[in-house]
């Protein structure tokens, strides 16, 4: 749906010749937004529109455009509609700038939370902030300094042996699988600093291969209705040719894959 519901518009004046951003992460819904040129009811295009660009798993809008100092735009925000009918709403702040760098300068240590966009550690900051766009668009807080923690040093305090499976939902952070835990959380780190859900444990799937070397999970080369097979290696090699093997149904596709690559 190209539209957005329950809207409203802003008027704002670059202050810059440069990118600028727009953004609506850290809203309560599922956001989208809109960009036009200059100040009047507009008869063209957006210049850019977003509905889901503030990290993974996550349903708030956010853009970047390029912006002339003194020029005027017109910034449109509201909710995705489903049906036509029924619009998401709620509550959100609008960011809005223009040529303002928040990796750098007097931002703040990467691993504490305060009240303001990013931190003063660049690499760190961007690492951080290409996965959660809140980091440098809102606030630094906790939740940021806990992702960079993991993010920055490649391993999470959350990942070790006494935390939960990794193969489901386990009521805590992290999981027990050291090394699968820290895949996971390095591509989303909410599994490590917020909960090991339903969506960290399928990632978790994709990503270790989890299926792999259960003694019920039967034979390499056969067809056993279901993820993986009881040969981790050759479970392990076939699912990196064909990962459907396993994240859905060891058929016989894959057991023809293993009987061409295991033997």
């Amino acid at each position: 749906d190209p539209q957005i519901g329950a809207d409203i518009w802003f008027a704002y004046v670059a202050t810059c010749d440069g990118e600028a951003l727009a953004s609506l992460c850290g809203s309560s819904y599922d956001s989208k937004i809109a960009v036009y040129a200059g100040d009047a009811c507009p008869v063209d295009a957006p210049i850019t529109c977003s509905d889901d660009d503030c990290g993974i798993n996550n349903f708030n809008a956010r853009v970047t455009f390029t912006a002339v100092a003194g020029e005027s735009y017109l910034i449109r925000v509201g909710g995705f509609s489903l049906n036509q009918t029924t619009v998401d709403a709620g509550t959100g702040t609008l960011s809005v700038r223009c040529g303002v760098d928040p990796c750098g300068g007097d931002s703040g240590a990467c691993f504490e939370a305060h009240d303001h966009p990013g931190c003063d550690d660049a690499d760190c900051c961007a690492t951080t902030c290409n996965v959660d766009p809140f980091c440098c668009d809102v606030a630094w807080d906790t939740f940021c300094a806990d992702e960079a923690a993991g993010l920055c040093s490649g391993s999470f305090a959350a990942c070790n042996d006494n935390a939960g499976t990794c193969a489901a939902a386990n009521g805590g952070q992290g999981c027990n699988d050291v090394d699968c835990c820290n895949s996971v959380c390095l591509f989303d780190p909410f599994c490590c600093v917020d909960a090991w859900d339903d969506i960290c444990a399928i990632e978790a799937f994709d990503t270790c291969f989890l299926a792999c070397g259960d003694s019920n999970s039967g034979g390499c080369f056969i067809d056993t209705n279901s993820p993986g097979c009881d040969n981790e290696s050759c479970c392990e090699r076939v699912c990196n040719i064909d990962s459907f093997c396993c994240t859905d149904t060891w058929d016989q596709e894959c057991a023809d894959i293993a009987a061409t690559e295991c033997r």
